[in-house]
């Protein structure tokens, strides 16, 4: 996460679960018509873990250029794409699934939408970043301190 203090067009957050856990395209439900994602961070401070950022990404839809947000990408998962940023700064979302060490989901939004925590998170001693979905699936990724880099402005980390 980068969070620009002076310029919130500026904010980015990504996050990468890659390599993950056996994941069935089952798990990811069918998001193109019913299914809704929900990105969470929770900071811990103190061993008591908090909600500092919770983005919902809705099912369907039509996002730029009046084309669908979500689209299958084959067999193996879920895209979805809004060149807009209109879910709270969502500009990706990239669901596949695969054997143990090949399903992978990644999250990138950017701008002023982008509701951001404040910084630095306390990770005291961790980072919980989830997305789960309305069909009862969830991956995680446990973030412990101390952090890559984290300040005023940024919190970058790699999973345990």
């Amino acid at each position: 996460m980068r969070d620009d203090v002076v310029d919130d067009t500026h904010d980015k957050l990504l996050w990468k679960w890659i390599k993950g856990d056996l994941t069935v395209t089952s798990e990811f439900g069918d998001p193109v018509n019913t299914t809704e994602y929900v990105l969470c961070v929770y900071d811990t401070t103190a061993s008591t873990p908090g909600l500092v950022l919770g983005i919902t990404i809705p099912p369907g839809g039509t996002c730029a250029d009046d084309k669908p947000c979500w689209k299958a990408t084959g067999t193996k998962g879920f895209k979805y794409k809004d060149n807009n940023l209109t879910q709270a700064g969502v500009r990706k979302l990239i669901l596949r699934a695969g054997a143990p060490g090949q399903a992978k989901i990644v999250l990138k939004g950017k701008g002023g939408n982008l509701p951001l925590p404040p910084m630095p998170l306390a990770q005291d001693p961790v980072v919980t970043v989830q997305v789960a979905n309305t069909v009862g699936s969830c991956w995680e990724a446990i973030y412990s301190a101390p952090a890559i880099k984290t300040d005023l402005q940024r919190f970058k980390d790699r999973g345990d």
